[in-house]
């Protein structure tokens, strides 16, 4: 009797924090691309391909329903210098380029040939070892503007050389459509697939890839056909896989990486027990776990994964499900390097502790577990 009752309270507890945060996102201002013609002070280009409808407008604009084929295209993007790292300021009354997030210019690709021509001049200036591109892919419940948007923002928070390409998936942007928005990533495979080939087809040294959430279960899908389809020369361009909180559950990743040879991809998983997020979710399935949570990090790692626990870094909100875009303390860590070059210090078996300083002190990044297979 006390183990029913102890169930009921949780399964009471989750639907509760459902219904708080499935009304705070319904009352949330949902961004828009707005346009600027104005002088801006820095300005970060992304480019796009998406599997939404087109929506037109000045600039144009892409909805939560599902197109027949990729639209491709180029956002100009100013980045506000009034603002802190995570931060996604958007105008809340006259545009300000000091203070907001704006567009300031686009360019629209009818065909494959112009995507990839203009993303190898955004190339062309740097060295060869710079030269990669990073393929950003949004979460549950990203609305264009959202995805577009947060990529300029991240590029800008990690310090990323070379050019950010999202790929916005129809996502429907309401919170109370998950089932719909598993269904897009799905009905998004083979689209996704053919933007990657097409990034091969440019003159970048490597692809890295970061996905978030449900965008992960996406990135992976993508990457399994390809590896099934036997595609050596598009994987061959993947430099990295990061998964970000992933909404992927376990057995599903294991058929998922089943192709892939992991001692050459970098993939690397990071999870939190903050993540409310990924608690629903799991509760929604049945109670099993999501990947993007801690009680899978020993399975990942015999899998030759690298997991990496940031539940010490708090992204500011009820959901805790967006820390690597919105913590300004993780976002420096990475962009300084500080992360990645305590990843490479690892060694076989071994469990990393690795901190990042901030205004009040030192803030821990938890355990970076490292892969048996991988480490050296």
């Amino acid at each position: 009797m006390r183990d029913r009752t102890h169930h009921r309270m949780i399964g009471l507890r989750a639907v509760v924090l459902t219904l708080v945060l499935v009304s705070l996102a319904a009352c949330a201002t949902k961004p828009v691309l707005v346009a600027y013609d104005g002088a801006v002070s820095r300005s970060r280009s992304v480019f796009v391909a998406t599997s939404r409808n087109v929506l037109g407008g000045d600039p144009p604009a892409y909805g939560g329903a599902r197109a027949a084929r990729v639209h491709l295209a180029e956002y100009a993007v100013s980045i506000p210098p009034q603002r802190a790292p995570g931060d996604l300021r958007l105008p809340s009354g006259d545009p300000d380029p000091e203070t907001d997030f704006l567009t300031h210019g686009t360019e629209t690709f009818e065909g494959e040939a112009g995507f990839i021509a203009a993303v190898n001049r955004a190339l062309a200036p740097l060295a060869a070892a710079e030269r990669h591109i990073t393929l950003y892919v949004h979460g549950y419940n990203t609305g264009f503007a959202t995805s577009v948007l947060r990529a300029a923002q991240v590029a800008e928070d990690y310090r990323l050389k070379g050019p950010v390409v999202v790929f916005s998936w129809p996502s429907a942007e309401r919170p109370t459509h998950y089932v719909y928005d598993r269904d897009s990533t799905l009905y998004s495979r083979d689209q996704f697939v053919q933007t990657l080939k097409a990034l091969a087809k440019t003159r970048a040294t490597g692809i890295n890839v970061m996905a978030h959430s449900m965008g992960g279960f996406l990135v992976m899908e993508g990457l399994n056909r390809l590896a099934l389809g036997g595609d050596r020369a598009t994987l061959g361009k993947v430099a990295a896989v990061a998964l970000a909180e992933p909404d992927i559950d376990l057995d599903v990743f294991r058929t998922q990486v089943a192709g892939i040879d992991l001692r050459r991809l970098g993939l690397v998983v990071l999870v939190s027990e903050r993540d409310r997020m990924l608690q629903l979710s799991s509760f929604v399935a049945g109670g099993l776990p999501r990947l993007g949570e801690p009680e899978n990090l020993e399975t990942l790692r015999r899998l030759g994964v690298i997991v990496v626990d940031v539940s010490n870094f708090s992204d500011g909100t009820l959901g805790e499900h967006n820390a690597f875009q919105r913590s300004p303390e993780l976002l420096e860590m990475i962009a300084s390097g500080k992360l990645a070059s305590a990843l490479q210090t690892g060694r076989e078996g071994q469990n990393l502790m690795v901190g990042a300083l901030n205004a009040v002190g030192t803030v821990a990044l938890a355990v970076a577990y490292f892969p048996y297979e991988l480490a050296q």
